[in-house]
């Protein structure tokens, strides 16, 4: 699970709603009618709102003068999430953003009921980890953050606490948060 989100889905929710775009954007539906880009206009118009409702979250978990990593799940959609890491980048100076380590190297959703019973060794073959990174982290750090959009099943934030925890011998106080969950 995740440490907080903002919002809840509700799937009668319209795609006029900014928190809620990020998901409906990844609907089979919305793409096939065309409609990605209500999607984006949505959470243009209603970013400034969720980005700073998320911040508030973050500040419940850090200091602002903390020193934590950020991650983001590997994924090929990050129009929504790039938002979120420039404003925590701006109120939490003292973070170390590790938000491109991991890259998919294949369109994979690991929601998808034929990844269903993938353990995350196997969806670590569907991942590029830049290990020219992982010699720039200070030992003395403990701390990481995983940001991201939506929370459904779970796999991406269980993948990358585990690709985290591959990255050192380091023991990693690991949270997270969503702007929305569809649980």
């Amino acid at each position: 699970m995740t440490d907080f989100y903002l919002h809840k889905y509700k799937t009668t929710e319209s795609i006029t709603q900014g928190i809620v775009a990020p998901h409906k954007y990844r609907l089979q539906i919305v793409k096939t009618m065309g409609k990605q880009q209500d999607c984006i206009n949505a959470w243009n118009k209603d970013k400034k709102k969720i980005v700073a409702d998320y911040i508030n979250k973050l500040r419940e978990l850090y200091n602002s003068d903390e020193t934590f990593l950020l991650f983001t799940p590997p994924t090929k959609t990050r129009i929504f999430i790039d938002d979120i890491i420039d404003a925590i980048k701006l109120e939490f100076s003292n973070v170390i953003d590790l938000t491109k380590i991991f890259s998919k190297t294949s369109d994979v959703s690991f929601g998808d009921a034929m990844y269903n019973d993938y353990t995350n060794e196997q969806f670590c073959e569907f991942i590029y980890v830049d290990n020219n990174v992982t010699n720039t982290i200070d030992s003395q750090i403990d701390k990481a953050f995983i940001v991201d959009d939506v929370y459904a099943t779970g796999k991406s934030l269980m993948l990358t606490k585990h690709l985290i925890g591959k990255l050192s011998d380091q023991n990693f106080e690991i949270k997270s948060g969503v702007v929305l969950t569809t649980t």
